[in-house]
């Protein structure tokens, strides 16, 4: 009986866990989705990167500011996708992002795709 009872509880648990877990990141890529949407309708030519920063209060996400036709942009790099890009991006590069795309051609000559799986076409 207790053998059975402890079967019960530790498939319950784990249950929770990993609902709980799916539904964290499935919230956070949507919440993504919804912060880049405007990033991702704009064409942005002699973009530059003004600040670059690991925001510690938002899940230590990888986060670079852009200046484009005075306006800002804020790009947030999804967790190991993209952090090596992160990491060879500088403050002062100059960067173009095509419309509707998430396609980078930064002027220092790497080219790279933010790793987004955000659905705009009903948009």
């Amino acid at each position: 009986m207790l053998k059975e009872y402890k079967f019960f509880i530790i498939f319950w648990v784990s249950f929770v866990l990993l609902f709980s877990a799916i539904s964290y990141f499935t919230t956070k890529q949507e919440n993504v989705c919804i912060i880049m949407r405007d990033f991702f309708l704009a064409d942005v030519t002699n973009g530059v990167i003004v600040e670059k920063y690991i925001d510690s209060r938002n899940h230590a996400i990888r986060t670079i500011i852009i200046e484009a036709s005075e306006k800002r942009y804020k790009v947030l790099f999804i967790p190991y996708d993209n952090w090596n890009d992160f990491d060879r991006l500088s403050v002062g590069d100059t960067l173009e992002k095509p419309l509707n795309s998430f396609k980078f051609l930064v002027k220092n000559g790497f080219t790279f795709e933010l790793q987004y799986d955000c659905d705009y076409s009903s948009n």
